[in-house]
């Protein structure tokens, strides 16, 4: 699909935001050399006795960034090293106070005395590091990664004279290891000097939306000009090359400070990039896979001074900071400065977007929209610098992908599996019938839509949000299920596993039910007991006669003002709020959410639900219902066992060559097929007196309801 092609190209656009150094770094040092270690910054790895912890600093020349390695087992790719500094005779270290990010230095790591205070003396693998080879299209790079935490060594920011950290993503912890020479570095030099070349070259004066003031153009070519001549002169001093960077990362600063500010059209539709390729979204508030839906889709409205509001196509809800200061959230005032952003060129084909409004006691110069992590789902927040890679994002017109039917396509393929299994109807288990109705209209238009080669964009939308609502719609409408009373049940996992109740221990409170593999014994025996609430039901399980599931409410053992309301319990109180249950279909293929009807003292989330499906892994009650951990199939117990086939009322099921044929029906029937877990895969309505369908091969449980009831199991060959 052209999602992945687009991801694809994608990538090289992560890469913004990040130095443009080319250079190769040594993979495995030897022990009796000395080395330097730049940062992906430019900056090089330094003893500073005005830090505690190894800071970054421009090149000096001196042997405070002078490093031996010492090689302490292993060898190649598993080798464990400790980092000496040659200039003041101490090695790196993790700072192993109960934070796992600090750095700091210890004299000697094999002398507890040495260690910095909170550091225990047994956790020598705190001053231990393996090398780990990396590269990229810039070359081969490195990262340390520390024995003790696992986290890799780096920074938050790239200037000079900045900490450095144990616990930093990849992408601010790549290293380049250089054996020192006589000669004087000016790597950093040249590295800024193609950074700002880059920018100057692909960028042009003037003074309209992405265009530079003619003044800092000249300014900024004045600077390269100087760079070059110190960088082509053999008898520089390491004070003109550190002067000449300094200049230079000050006029290439100022340069992308001074653009003007993009002014998006108001009629235009755009999608958020971020640097990772990934798309913001607007209903989750994080960077996911691009869908090139309405959630991911906003127009610019301008408040005045190149500040503009960012309006979600799919809510009409302006973007907004939240008042902690960091979140981004959805609302309806578009006059607030919170709502207000400003997009910037970096020069390098990106934009940063930045917050007008304070709050949270965030500064301006922490106001700028950003993640935390590449990957999809990662979170959005607007209490970043804006400088790093991750802060930067491109704003793309929606019409230069042409017309994208994805969205219209994942909604439409929901729709169809949903009326798979859905009823329409006024019973337990059954959808409202008119917004049935209404969504199988609406999904015969927006399959002429998909069909028709000649629709515009907006027309997808509409059709995809119309979808969307529409679906909403008619699952919100869903009556409960109506288990009876006299009959026993299984309540089976997504993952096929089996609710199950743990052996109980009279008094305790710890939690009672996990999901395991199929025993048919009375500890995954359920019935549901109706109660005064309608559609609210008791759920009780035969291996604990009396006791009645129930939402935990006990204060937690330790924590003031927390409670253990995740758990579930067993009660002897079937009249609590808290034992009282909904199931519902969720419209999802056959499976169903189970509610406790009363939240907690402390959770409000209500769902039965699991955080894995493993075997074993136990069952809670402060899920959100809307994961698959959450979902389960509800099935008559009874159907499990070993049935024979029989032959009820002249009705004949056998199966041929695969598929499986009913035959002597009389009247109104629903059919359902079940696998040999219990899951039902397959439900029909139907008037005639014959019925046929194709199934796998493997042992199946079929139940006909109605005129001709029928119950047995047939083997499909």
């Amino acid at each position: 699909m052209r999602k992945i092609t687009f991801i694809l190209l994608s990538f090289l656009f992560s890469q913004l935001g990040l130095n443009f150094i080319s250079a190769e770094s040594v993979t495995i040092p030897d022990p009796s050399k000395d080395y330097t270690i730049k940062h992906g910054g430019g900056m090089y790895l330094s003893r500073s006795f005005d830090s505690e912890s190894p800071v970054i600093k421009m090149y000096s020349g001196e042997n405070d960034q002078h490093f031996k390695f010492i090689l302490l087992s292993g060898e190649g790719a598993t080798a464990i090293y400790q980092l000496f500094c040659v200039g003041s005779n101490e090695y790196v270290s993790r700072k192993d106070d109960g934070n796992s990010w600090s750095m700091s230095w210890v004299a000697d790591p094999n002398n507890p005395d040495s260690w910095p205070n909170g550091t225990a003396a047994d956790k020598l693998a705190n001053a231990q590091f393996q090398i780990v080879e990396k590269s990229d299209d810039n070359g081969t790079y490195v990262v340390f990664k520390n024995v003790a935490g696992g986290g890799f060594v780096g920074v938050d920011a790239t200037g000079d004279n900045s900490s450095t950290y144990a616990n930093k993503s990849e992408t601010n912890s790549k290293w380049y290891i250089a054996e020192v020479s006589e000669a004087i570095d000016k790597s950093a030099l040249q590295d800024k000097y193609n950074e700002a070349k880059s920018v100057y070259d692909n960028t042009t004066g003037g003074t309209g939306s992405d265009q530079f003031p003619e003044d800092q153009r000249t300014a900024l070519n004045n600077a390269l000009e100087a760079a070059l001549t110190v960088i082509n002169n053999s008898g520089a001093t390491v004070a003109d090359v550190n002067n000449e960077l300094i200049a230079l990362t000050a006029a290439l600063d100022e340069y992308r400070l001074s653009v003007y500010p993009f002014q998006p059209s108001a009629t235009s539709t755009f999608y958020l990039e971020h640097s990772s390729g990934l798309f913001y979204d607007q209903p989750t508030r994080t960077i996911t896979n691009p869908t090139f839906t309405p959630s991911q889709q906003f127009e610019f409205v301008s408040v005045g001074d190149y500040y503009y509001n960012i309006k979600s196509v799919s809510t009409g809800e302006f973007l907004t900071r939240g008042e902690n200061g960091y979140s981004l959230v959805w609302g309806v005032d578009p006059t607030t400065e919170l709502a207000h952003f400003i997009m910037k060129s970096n020069g390098a084909g990106a934009y940063t977007i930045k917050c007008l409004g304070l709050s949270g006691g965030k500064t301006e110069e922490n106001s700028f929209m950003g993640t935390d992590n590449n990957t999809a789902g990662s979170g959005v927040y607007i209490d970043k610098n804006g400088k790093d890679g991750k802060h930067n994002w491109k704003i793309t017109d929606i019409t230069s992908f042409g017309v994208i039917k994805d969205g219209l396509e994942d909604i439409l393929e929901k729709v169809n599996e949903f009326l798979l299994y859905a009823e329409k109807g006024d019973g337990p288990d059954q959808y409202a019938t008119e917004d049935y109705d209404l969504l199988v209209s609406f999904k015969a238009d927006a399959e002429a839509v998909f069909a028709n080669p000649d629709v515009t964009q907006e027309q997808v939308n509409y059709q995809t949000n119309t979808m969307i609502e529409a679906l909403t719609l008619c699952l919100a409408s869903v009556k409960p299920m109506a288990p009876d009373a006299e009959k026993d049940y299984s309540i089976i996992h997504s993952s096929q596993l089996h609710l199950n109740s743990i052996p109980y221990v009279d008094g305790s409170r710890d939690n009672t039910l996990n999901i395991v593999t199929s025993t048919q014994a009375d500890s995954q025996k359920v019935r549901f007991i109706a109660t005064d609430i309608p559609d609210a039901y008791n759920i009780t399980i035969a291996s604990v006669p009396g006791m009645y599931l129930t939402r935990c409410t006990d204060p937690h053992p330790t924590e003031i003002d927390n409670f253990d309301d995740y758990k579930l319990i067993w009660d002897i109180d079937p009249t609590s709020p808290f034992a009282k249950f909904e199931i519902k279909k969720v419209g999802v293929k056959n499976y169903y959410t189970i509610r406790c009807i009363t939240e907690g003292p402390r959770r409000t989330n209500s769902f039965l639900g699991t955080d894995s499906d493993s075997e074993a892994t136990g069952i809670y009650i402060d899920k959100t219902g809307t994961n698959i951990n959450h979902y389960w199939n509800v099935v008559e117990f009874d159907l499990l066992q070993s049935v024979e086939n029989k032959n009820i009322n002249n009705v004949y099921v056998t199966s041929t060559n695969g598929r499986l044929q009913i035959s002597k029906l009389e009247g109104n029937n629903r059919i359902s097929v079940y696998n040999s877990l219990g899951q039902i895969i397959r439900t029909s309505l139907t008037k005639d007196s014959e019925f046929e369908t194709q199934l796998p091969k493997g042992i199946y449980i079929i139940n006909i309801a109605g005129d001709s009831p029928f119950k047995g199991k047939v083997i499909v060959r």
